[in-house]
Parts: structure tokens; C-alpha cells; sequence
């Protein structure tokens, strides 16, 4: 079952296959065989070879990458570009940096040096450097789980980021887009959702965050959102 999906600089298509456990790399002109399969089919793990239910990946411009894993693990791992470990990192220890409760989207922005961690369950967003060292969290309880982050190429200061559905507090939350300054960490700006979107599952932000698509897993929907120029 495709959950996370990102496009790469050469125009590689990368999936993570919550329901095999595994990452998929596509050629932009072929979909139907692989050029890179990262973990091993239907076997779950939590060693460098296998993922339980990745969530999502980032993908540096040498190749090098980067997965949400995810669902079961709760971590970050770092791979080269032909899928060899190199790095990861999390924490057993609860409300410290890198304990992850499912870690759900990874917004990555290179000359900033910035890779950011939907921290769903955590309610946070979480920051590091692209070497896995922690930079700052912003916490975001008023808002609930953090489904998904994203940010716009031309700007790494604001990460864009949408709440989601919490069936264990009946969804109290209004769903919305959260701005939040990745220099100090804090929340900057929100714009709310209309009320047919109750459960935003991702954002996807273009190139000057003049539009701004919101995922909706039920029922199946995208919304796109314009900044309107009023002068």
C-alpha cells in the first residue's frame, strides 16, 4: 500500500510501501519495474535491511536519502544513494529529541540544512540537521496530531504543516494549515481548512508557497489553496 511519495531531482519517482515494508525507487519513464527496492518484502524489521510500515522519505540531490519509519519503529534512517545504511536515529526515552511517536512525514530543504519530522502522535514537529543532530521542536498540542510537513524550495525559514483526525479525543481539533518559523520554532501563522477536509492526511507546498495542496484520506480528495494578491 503507497503511503509517502516524493519526486527527486532527476525526476525519479520514490514510494513507501507501508504494506510490504519497503521503499521503491521508479525511473520517470518506467513505473512497473523498480531501479531500487530498499527492505525486504512482507518481512517487517527494525535492522538496517528492513522498515515496519515506512511512512515517508526524503531524498537528497546526490541521491542519498532519508525514511520515516514509521508506523512500528518510530525512526529516522539515512541511506546512500544505492540504499546502503549509513545513519539512524531515535529515542526510547519519552519527551526527549528523537522519540518519535510514529513519525509521520519528513519535509526536507538542503541549503538550509534542514530536515523536519511530522511527529504525528508527539503532537511536534521536530528539526534536525542533515547529519541527524537536533536542532528545535516546536509543540504543537492546541493543534493535535501532525500529519504531515512541507516546504516551499525557494523559502527554508517557514515549514508548512496540517493537523489531522484524533479518534482518541473524539477529533476536537479544527483542522489547519500551521506555519511555523524554522529559526525560532514557533508558530508564525495558520490558515483553517474548510470543513469538508476532516481528515487532512498531507501537505504539498510549490516553489514560492503561492498554492498549497491538502490530501484528504476520507473521503479521497486533494484541495488546493492560492495566495490571493490583493494590491
Amino acid at each position: 500500500m503507497p503511503h509517502g511519495l516524493k519526486v527527486d531531482s532527476e525526476g525519479n519517482i520514490w514510494v513507501t510501501d507501508v504494506g510490504r515494508h519497503q521503499v521503491l525507487k521508479f525511473a520517470p519513464n518506467n513505473l512497473k519495474e523498480p531501479i531500487l527496492v530498499v527492505g525486504e518484502s512482507m518481512v517487517p524489521g527494525s535492522d538496517k535491511k528492513h522498515f515496519c510500515q515506512p511512512a515517508d522519505i526524503a531524498i537528497l540531490r546526490n541521491g542519498d536519502f532519508f525514511v520515516a519509519d514509521g508506523y512500528c519503529n518510530s525512526r529516522i534512517v539515512k541511506f546512500n544513494k544505492n540504499g546502503e545504511f549509513l545513519a539512524e536515529w531515535s529515542s526510547e526515552d519519552e519527551g526527549m529529541p528523537s522519540h518519535f511517536f510514529v513519525p509521520h512525514s519528513l519535509a526536507l530543504h538542503e541549503t538550509q540544512n534542514l530536515i523536519c519530522v511530522a511527529d504525528r502522535e508527539n503532537y511536534r514537529v521536530q528539526c534536525f540537521d542533515l547529519n541527524g543532530n537536533f536542532l528545535h521542536e516546536t509543540s504543537l498540542k492546541d493543534y493535535g496530531p501532525i500529519y504531515s510537513v512541507d516546504f516551499a524550495v525557494n523559502n527554508g525559514s517557514v515549514l508548512y504543516a496540517v493537523n489531522g483526525y484524533n479518534s482518541r479525543l473524539k477529533d476536537q481539533y479544527d483542522k489547519k494549515i500551521i506555519m511555523i518559523s524554522t529559526k525560532t520554532g514557533d508558530v508564525i501563522g495558520t490558515i483553517p481548512l474548510i470543513p469538508e477536509i476532516r481528515t487532512p492526511h498531507s501537505i504539498a507546498v510549490n516553489d514560492d508557497a503561492t498554492e498549497i495542496y491538502i490530501g484528504n484520506l476520507n473521503p479521497p480528495a486533494v484541495y488546493k489553496y492560492v495566495l490571493v494578491n490583493y494590491n
